[in-house]
């Protein structure tokens, strides 16, 4: 609702946004890689340059070091059991160096690498399976042939994989198994699975208008919810909420949705 927001929504939608302004909107590069000195605004994303590939391969090792060290356990969907110190640390539950390199895969968006997200939708670590799920939403259409594999997997015991898998369906145009699984996660209690849901909404946007029923039982129900006198648990009820607010105005016309348009190459 910021004023500032707005006008830069506005500015993209009539098509006048910067090179460095386009940069916010729509898919982002897999990599990137900025000369601070030089460059102190990011702008100029070297990942590609030829000339800075031995600085890029060491940046690289340099970030799986430190990721593997601390442990860091960001890689792991939210609501998770892997999630918190303790949890992640037990002998064999989060193979991090194994849930890295399939992050990596499945942020480069190749096709390429289809068979072997595919092959990690069967993995028995939730992570895992979850990764590859996202690796497919990345790919879009270009994931036709894992379709099989994500429909298995949408009563996935993870409600993280069954969301993101339906989600991938959704991007297969497969909407009439997509829908039916979307909208039974609505009706799930668990405030982060609903916080999943809800984002998935956000950015499908009029692909999911039949759920708009839905959605306002849903939205009616987190409203009638006694206020936490815990902060997290505040800050848990307000996330679904405000998305399926944002949401339902958007599908009713009140709000305008926002464009992702490409970004502009910088020079």
């Amino acid at each position: 609702q910021a004023r500032g927001y707005q006008s830069w929504a506005r500015t993209a939608r009539e098509g006048k946004l910067t090179p460095a302004t386009s940069m916010f909107w729509g898919e982002k590069p897999s990599e990137e890689l900025y000369d601070t000195l030089a460059d102190p605004d990011n702008v100029r994303n070297l990942a590609a340059n030829p000339a800075h590939r031995e600085t890029l391969e060491r940046m690289r090792a340099a970030l799986k070091k430190h990721t593997l060290e601390i442990v860091d356990n960001g890689f792991v969907p939210e609501g998770s059991a892997l999630e918190g110190y303790e949890n992640s640390r037990r002998l064999g539950a989060y193979p991090l160096e194994q849930i890295y390199e399939l992050a990596l895969l499945a942020s480069a968006r190749s096709a390429d690498n289809l068979p072997k997200l595919i092959a990690a939708l069967e993995d028995p670590n939730e992570a895992m399976r979850w990764w590859a799920a996202q690796g497919c939403v990345m790919l879009g259409k270009k994931a036709a042939q894992a379709s099989p594999s994500l429909q298995k997997h949408l009563d996935d015991s993870s409600a993280a994989v069954r969301i993101t898998v339906a989600d991938a369906l959704m991007r297969l145009e497969q909407r009439d198994i997509a829908l039916p699984a979307l909208e039974r996660s609505l009706a799930d209690e668990d405030l982060v699975g609903l916080t999943l849901v809800a984002n998935v909404f956000a950015h499908l946007g009029d692909e999911v208008r039949p759920l708009l029923p839905s959605m306002k039982t849903t939205l009616a129900r987190l409203e009638s919810l006694k206020p936490s006198k815990d902060r997290a648990e505040q800050y848990a009820q307000r996330y679904p909420k405000d998305l399926l607010t944002k949401t339902i105005s958007v599908l009713e016309g009140k709000t305008e949705a926002l464009v992702y348009p490409a970004p502009i190459p910088t020079p």
